[in-house]
């Protein structure tokens, strides 16, 4: 679905037939083939194919800048390029106006620590018009804190912009506790793990899309759906709207990439044993520093301060709260 009445998108592992008019599937063509034995293999080709990645972009660009986060998935792509990290070929990038933004307080640990070249981006509003123009590129997909504070990307000095879009697909990003490979699974189950309404216009529009996997498990037809309606009708067209001058690269959307993740072992992704494998391989420096989380007194503030926020809430708004307690804590 679109936001224009009768224009459809085509989804990423899909093409347009001319002549019928339609989109097909064309990946994958059978069922994914899944085993243990193969772990080590799959995750030495999906190193492979990083490095390759970034042996181009060192071919290719002058100034390439890597987007360094407290996440686990731009780690990732750092520790792949440590090579041309360290000898200061890549630079890394973290918008935030202040170190108690935890991306900004990461990120400049890292680079300060192993000497790599670090740029910090404070935040620049859209304007009006500048928020309708990111609308209509986008084709209305997009809104909220992206489109109001994209233009602060105008400020990075680069000719190729590279980030972890993708990198969560190798950590079951839609799986769930106690999902097996025959969980049953259908049109509203979607719509609940993405937190969307259950709107039946919705759920029909998705009809279409379950007849296409249903030969498939439900850990792929999991996996399918956040690549091809969230990174593909949500996440990819947001770069319609970034700088046309500014190639940007995002390493683990590479088809080998994506359909060797696909065959890892399910226990071992829902456990998220990829990146650490990844970066304990290439550039075990890298685990020292926590994910997503303050590396000082700041981190005990942080919770003070989201403790003292929910009780202000819970005591302005009584009913929502004993509405989501009784949820959280029916039948215990």
């Amino acid at each position: 679905m679109t936001y224009y009445d009768g224009v459809e998108r085509v989804l990423p592992n899909h093409y347009l037939d001319l002549r019928m008019w339609d989109s097909r599937r064309f990946w994958p063509s059978e069922p994914v083939t899944r085993s243990p034995e193969a772990l080590e293999a799959r995750v030495e080709s999906i190193v492979g194919h990083l490095r390759s990645v970034f042996d181009y972009i060192d071919d290719t660009y002058a100034n390439p800048q890597l987007s360094l986060t407290a996440g686990k998935d731009s780690r990732t792509l750092l520790a792949t390029a440590k090579p041309l990290a360290k000898a200061g070929r890549i630079g890394m990038f973290t918008i935030g106006d202040s170190d108690w933004e935890v991306d900004r307080h990461i990120a400049q640990r890292i680079t300060r620590e192993l000497g790599l070249r670090w740029t910090p981006l404070s935040v620049i509003e859209s304007s009006a018009r500048e928020e309708r123009t990111w609308s209509e590129q986008t084709g209305y997909t997009v809104g909220s804190a992206v489109k109001e504070t994209y233009t602060t990307m105008w400020q990075l000095d680069a000719d190729a912009e590279i980030g972890g879009l993708g990198g969560e697909i190798g950590r079951s990003y839609l799986w769930q506790d106690g999902d097996d490979s025959d969980t049953e699974i259908g049109p509203r189950d979607i719509l609940t793990r993405y937190n969307k309404p259950d709107h039946p216009a919705l759920a029909a529009s998705l009809e279409p899309w379950f007849e296409g996997v249903s030969q498939f498990d439900t850990y792929t037809t999991l996996d399918l759906a956040h690549q091809e309606h969230r990174l593909g009708n949500w996440a990819g067209p947001q770069h319609l709207g970034f700088r046309p001058t500014v190639d940007h690269i995002r390493p683990y959307c590479f088809r080998p990439i994506i359909e060797t993740t696909h065959r890892l072992d399910p226990d071992w992704r829902h456990a998220d044993q990829l990146p650490h494998r990844i970066i304990g391989q290439c550039w075990p420096e890298l685990e020292q520093f926590p994910y997503n989380s303050f590396t000082d007194w700041k981190r005990h503030a942080v919770k003070v301060k989201k403790a003292v926020g929910m009780l202000e809430s819970a005591a302005a708004n009584p009913d929502i709260a004993a509405a989501y307690l009784s949820r959280k804590y029916r039948g215990r």
